[in-house]
């Protein structure tokens, strides 16, 4: 009997009852499968995901942003009559540093409807959602002439505000429910559940093909697949291994999880993935990550918090499944822009990215704290110089090729470097990419030397952090502003023919000025001191020391550029480079303390916006705590719309960009065990375009 978790879900009592079937069918590897999956000594952990289970329903999780998106009964709101139960929401909660969720908030104000929403997935850039609703008329429960409410599958699109534009897939039917839909990794495919006719019993598993702007016919996945039980919650790995649950299949009770080889669907026996993924109850939902290491699961087995739990689980030695099924081959070949010639001995370093082009990780940025024209402070991260790198992945051989592995639907920064050449970011991503990839990437060759300089104390010969340096150059009109790091270190490229005048000033010191001269033709580096004179009377250690900057407790750093959804809690996908910012910086300091307080706009009514900016500052924490920040050194309160940067208050007309000021969060410092020299960068905050987003 399929269990009352899928009839709470589908609402379609006269289909969702009991089903005979007919023989267990015996569940036997073949070949491929013995390639595929042997268990052997592989250890499988698994673990309740406390923070979201309750004592209804959570279930059918999928990969989103930082998290997951899942089901869940709705919070308060009307009775199902059929069920006895809440309708059900999609919910998103961030998953922390070790890939545990974090406490979770409504996933979208517009998708959430007063009806069921269901399983849920994305396509490889996150911008289009496919999601499973109850069948509905401008927002009114529709039943058909069997007085059954359906379901369908849905799609929306990302906006600035909110997920836009929901139309209904065109393979629906008022009469027979379509739900649990599944997107291969290169988009093309789209698996689903459906107890439509010409079926081999209940629900069956279908796919169809995205032929440019429309849907093939569904196809049914055959009888390898499909029996007189039930097949449902499909979800496809990379393109070609789908997970499903049965109750048609045998195994160990109920629904359980198994998977096949789409390619060989016609012969490829399904296999069960036992204990612990499977239990003798319901386990559906299923969903690995990428590297075959990770992934959730939904069940009704003994021991949980209620009806329908989530657990995660983990391999704890090597892969669930045998197969690299996410990596692609990879040749790169440097070429030199100008002449179209392949370029050796570059080296070259693989960075994954968002899809702004944002580098993940910590070890491509430096923290700099900057003012802005209001005199904040605010948090930003920049590149680090070529020589903080470290190792590239690899260098291009004498053919300028060089060759890797890359992940499936990832993006990627290529970092290219060579002496005499400009210093190249290629972005790239695999999404959608199948088989062997070629790529070409161009260099320019530098015409201009880079000036290795460095800014000194002429008595002491120390150097002299934070300078602020203006160069200015024979070959043209232009002044070029430069500050030095926390060493007095400086780089400039000054151009083939041109003589550069580097002068230095910092308080307490008699400005300092020097020539240089790049002769024509030459590109190999320069060197060059600037050596300033303290004045008379004055402490020459106070004043290296002033100017830069100190970070202490009571301090308050103003995050302009995390981006909201208006009337939402969550961080838009990308837009959280501050945050990452602030955590590298709290990572460097573990003394550091902080409160987060967060400020609406003036739109919406007070209250709300006060509850609206408590939720804001929660999330936020919990990014933080994602990345591995520790709960308790954070503290989070919301102030609403009581304290404005700029005129827009009730009443006032407002652009997007004037509101989008005031919607910001402030880290105030609590704590720290000694003040921090900070740099003052000097090129303001950066600017993150919310249309992206």
């Amino acid at each position: 009997m399929i269990r009352n978790f899928v009839k709470s879900l589908i609402v379609v009592v006269s289909i969702l009852t009991a089903f005979a079937l007919n023989a267990q069918q015996e569940t036997s590897k073949s070949k491929s499968s013995d390639k595929l999956y042997e268990r052997g000594n592989k250890v499988i952990l698994m673990n309740n995901a406390a923070r979201l289970n309750s004592k209804g329903m959570e279930t059918s999780p999928s990969y989103y942003n930082n998290g997951i998106v899942y089901v869940g009964e709705k919070k308060n709101g009307p009775i199902d009559r059929k069920t006895g139960t809440r309708y059900y929401d999609l919910f998103y909660a961030e998953l922390d540093k070790s890939g545990v969720p974090l406490p979770p908030d409504k996933f979208s104000q517009f998708i959430n409807s007063p009806y069921n929403e269901g399983a849920a997935c994305f396509n490889g850039i996150q911008d289009i959602v496919y999601f499973t609703s109850n069948n509905q008329l401008n927002g009114i429960l529709k039943s058909n002439k069997d007085k059954v409410s359906t379901l369908k599958i849905y799609q929306a699109q990302k906006s600035t505000d909110d997920w836009v534009n929901i139309q209904e897939l065109p393979f629906n039917s008022d009469n027979f429910s379509t739900a649990h839909p599944s997107l291969s990794s290169d988009g093309t495919k789209l698996y689903f559940s459906s107890n439509r006719p010409g079926g081999f019993g209940g629900m069956d598993i279908y796919v169809v093909e995205k032929l440019g702007d429309r849907w093939s016919a569904p196809k049914n996945m055959g009888a390898k697949i499909n029996t007189t039980g039930n097949e449902v919650f499909p979800f496809i790995y990379g393109n070609d291994i789908l997970f499903f649950s049965s109750n048609g299949l045998g195994g160990l009770g109920d629904l359980d999880v198994f998977f096949t080889d789409v390619n060989q669907s016609e012969t490829f026996q399904p296999v069960n993935l036992e204990e612990p993924i499977n239990s003798t109850k319901d386990d559906v939902g299923f969903i690995l990550s990428k590297d075959g290491k990770k992934g959730f699961i939904g069940s009704r087995r003994t021991g949980g918090s209620g009806e329908d739990d989530i657990y995660s689980f983990e391999v704890q030695n090597g892969t669930l499944l045998n197969v690299d099924a996410q990596k692609l081959d990879m040749t790169l070949t440097v070429v030199d822009e100008a002449t179209g010639k392949e370029v050796p001995g570059v080296a070259i370093y693989l960075l994954k990215a968002d899809k702004t082009g944002s580098v993940e990780g910590d070890d491509f940025y430096d923290v700099e704290l900057v003012h802005d024209n209001d005199k904040n402070m605010q948090i930003q991260l920049s590149r680090k110089k070529t020589m903080d790198l470290g190792t590239p992945n690899g260098f291009s051989d004498e053919r300028g090729f060089m060759q890797a592995n890359l992940e499936m639907e990832q993006n990627y920064v290529f970092f290219l470097n060579k002496q005499g050449y400009d210093i190249k970011e290629h972005f790239y991503t695999t999404q959608g990419k199948k088989g062997r990839i070629d790529i070409k990437v161009p260099i320019k060759i530098k015409n201009c030397a880079t000036v290795s300089g460095i800014v000194t104390n002429q008595k002491t010969h120390s150097p002299i952090p934070f300078a602020d340096l203006k160069i200015s150059r024979s070959c043209s009109a232009e002044v070029t502003p430069l500050k030095a790091d926390a060493n007095g270190v400086f780089e400039y490229c000054l151009p083939a023919g041109c003589t550069g005048t580097f002068k230095a000033d910092k308080e307490g010191y008699i400005q300092g000025l020097i020539n240089l001269t790049n002769p024509k033709g030459n590109k190999d580096p320069l060197k060059a001191e600037i050596m300033l004179l303290a004045f008379d009377n004055t402490p020459t250690k106070k004043i290296e020391s002033e100017g830069s900057g100190k970070l202490a407790k009571g301090s308050v750093i103003v995050l302009e550029n995390i981006y909201y959804d208006f009337n939402k809690a969550l961080i838009r996908a990308g837009a959280a480079q501050e945050l990452d910012a602030l955590y590298k910086l709290m990572e460097q300091y573990p003394s550091m303390k902080i409160e987060l307080v967060a400020h609406t706009d003036s739109r919406g009514e007070k209250a709300y916006n006060l509850e609206l900016s408590e939720q804001r500052a929660i999330s936020a924490k919990n990014y933080l705590i994602s990345k591995g920040i520790s709960g308790d050194r954070i503290t989070s309160k919301g102030m609403g719309e009581s304290q404005p940067r700029n005129k827009c208050i009730d009443g006032v007309n407002c652009t997007e960009e004037e509101f989008q000021y005031n919607r910001r969060t402030e880290v105030k410092i609590l704590s720290l065990d000694a003040p921090i020299d900070v740099r003052y960068g000097t090129k303001g905050p950066e600017v993150i375009d919310p249309k992206k987003f």
